[in-house]
């Protein structure tokens, strides 16, 4: 639990049935954001907090990441081949994709494998990126971190119980998934 817990916006609390609230633009159906709309609105939903605590919050947390980055519009892919600097540059575009699409911050943090990260030099990227590492070799996935009543992943729990709460219109905006090929 306290390795997912650094890694997404998280809040106790004491019951099994919560509000939560966040930020976001209005969206359109297409969308694109309303350009009506003077700024960002408080939105509100309700979420009921029913799943068990156990050693799969960690799996289940990857399993919600990877869902997120996989609905995300913007795809990208790495060759083993590449040089380590088209590497590095890739990572930071779309940290930076994050942030104009997402239109609250670059991507924070990155889920790579341990071998990716050796084989290719990524500990330059560490001044950049909370680096965490996973078991697949076969993708890297950029997030923002949102604070809780932003658009994103919010892991949301009490002594016994937590659930993933997926907030906003668009919360893969925040996450973007390269595939290596």
């Amino acid at each position: 639990m306290e390795k997912v817990k650094e890694l997404v916006t998280n809040m106790y609390y004491n019951g099994d049935k919560t509000e939560l609230m966040y930020i976001d633009f209005i969206y359109k159906n297409d969308g694109n954001v309303d350009e009506n709309s003077i700024g960002a609105t408080v939105f509100s939903k309700y979420i009921q907090i029913s799943e068990p605590i156990s050693e799969k919050i960690e799996e289940e947390y990857l399993k919600t990441v990877n869902i997120l980055s996989d609905r995300s519009i913007f795809k990208i892919q790495l060759s083993q081949n590449d040089i380590d600097r088209k590497w590095i540059s890739t990572i930071l575009n779309a940290s930076n994709h994050i942030a104009g699409e997402g239109r609250i911050g670059p991507g924070k943090i990155m889920l790579v494998s341990e071998n990716n990260y050796n084989n290719k030099n990524l500990k330059s990227i560490e001044h950049y990126l909370q680096v965490k590492f996973i078991d697949s070799d076969d993708y890297i996935i950029l997030y923002r971190k949102n604070d809780i009543d932003q658009p994103g992943l919010s892991l949301v729990y009490n002594e016994n119980n937590y659930a993933f709460i997926e907030s906003g219109f668009f919360p893969e905006k925040q996450f973007v998934k390269i595939n290596i090929i």
